[in-house]
């Protein structure tokens, strides 16, 4: 009696050991549907009560990513009649990946960070303290409304890509105003649609927008340093001048890059009052930058390498070029000055679409010299590599 007894206990704990192990991917799994209030979640506790009380279907008290895939339209401005904070932050918002539509005004946030990835069609976020837009990048094929009036913005993104951003229609609309955006700022980046379009009789859009702003002071020019396509151009430079870089072709030989490079000011490219400072980042450490006159003639501006930048002043802004000063080595797509397998590596992955080349790359891909650059020039330089053939 007593062995049936033990072999009874044996089996009843072992049939508790099997359900406890089966147990534990459940719970991982459930683990992972739950969004958290926290920084691995939504960390702000208004946003993220707000979200629990239209979501929590079976009344946990706990957001289960399950819950929120029908929520399309989150409409949280701040009221003070409901109590509670403002929202501080969107953070983890992006966790609700069917939005198409939010209103977050009269709230207390300072940028749109946690909106990144979504497709959203509407954004309503006026009578807040922001400062940053950017986290809209991405959804130019999607926004059609973005109304952030009654902020603290002085920059704006690239979003002249957002073809279907359109201006008022009824209570919604594209809205940047009372902000401190100046109209240079307005109109270089957005688009087309809304900086040409006629508004209130004739005047552009972008024009009536500007006149509701407060922008911040014109700072000192010496200390106005701009940035475009990674070029950087100091000194004293007009107010209110936005910087151009445009990549272009020139017919140099041995031109690694060259930039056409302006400063644009109430639509037309001006010159600087003095001498500014331009750096242009290169991982080429060997060339000369040439000043690429109208009539193609050249001036060497006699720039310096350091940290990774050709740094020289000028007085003139036009077509700037980088020239190899040493003899070019067939292969040596990096530039390092001999061809190895990194040069290898380099060219398959501009073959699969990783890489970028620029012209001058190009053309010391294409090792075999048959016009274009494919597997051949890889297992040329391979075979050279071990002595097999020869580059010339």
């Amino acid at each position: 009696m007593k062995a049936i007894n033990f072999k009874r206990s044996i089996f009843a704990i072992f049939m508790i050991a099997v359900i406890l192990l089966s147990a534990i991917p459940i719970r991982a799994s459930a683990a992972e549907d739950i969004i958290t209030n926290d920084e691995n979640g939504i960390p702000d506790n208004t946003l993220y009560n707000y979200i629990l009380s239209i979501s929590d279907s079976n009344n946990d008290g706990i957001i289960q990513r399950s819950e929120t895939e029908d929520i399309r339209y989150l409409l949280c401005g701040y009221n003070s009649d409901f109590g509670g904070e403002k929202i501080a932050t969107l953070k983890g918002l992006n966790n609700l990946q069917n939005l198409v539509i939010i209103e977050v005004d009269y709230n207390a946030l300072t940028s749109l960070e946690g909106i990144e990835g979504l497709n959203l069609w509407e954004i309503r976020a006026s009578n807040n303290e922001l400062v940053d837009i950017s986290a809209v990048k991405g959804m130019d094929a999607s926004l059609y409304y973005l109304d952030v009036q009654c902020n603290n913005l002085s920059k704006l993104p690239n979003m002249t890509g957002f073809s279907k951003l359109k201006t008022a229609a009824m209570y919604i609309g594209t809205d940047f105003m009372y902000n401190k955006l100046t109209y240079n700022e307005l109109y270089y980046n957005l688009p087309s649609q809304l900086t040409d379009l006629e508004y209130v009789g004739d005047t552009p859009w972008v024009e009536f927008q500007s006149r509701y702003q407060s922008p911040d002071p014109i700072p000192d020019p010496a200390d106005i340093k701009l940035n475009a396509n990674g070029v950087f151009v100091e000194g004293l430079i007009i107010p209110d001048a936005i910087l151009q870089v445009n990549q272009v072709s020139v017919d140099l030989e041995d031109a690694v890059v060259a930039y056409d490079i302006n400063l644009i000011r109430d639509h037309e490219k001006i010159q600087p009052d003095s001498e500014i400072t331009i750096s242009i980042p290169s991982e080429y450490s060997d060339c000369d930058v040439f000043w690429v006159k109208d009539d193609g003639t050249k001036v060497n501006m006699n720039a310096e390498y350091a940290d990774g930048k050709y740094i020289f002043t000028t007085d003139h802004l036009s077509v700037y070029a980088l020239v190899r000063k040493s003899a070019t080595l067939l292969g040596d797509v990096n530039g390092d000055g001999k061809i190895g397998i990194d040069d290898a590596t380099d060219i398959q992955k501009y073959i699969v679409g990783i890489y970028d080349f620029s012209d001058y790359q190009k053309r010391l891909s294409d090792v075999d010299k048959n016009g274009k650059i494919g597997v051949d020039d890889v297992t040329l330089i391979q075979k050279h590599m071990a002595g097999l053939a020869v580059i010339e």
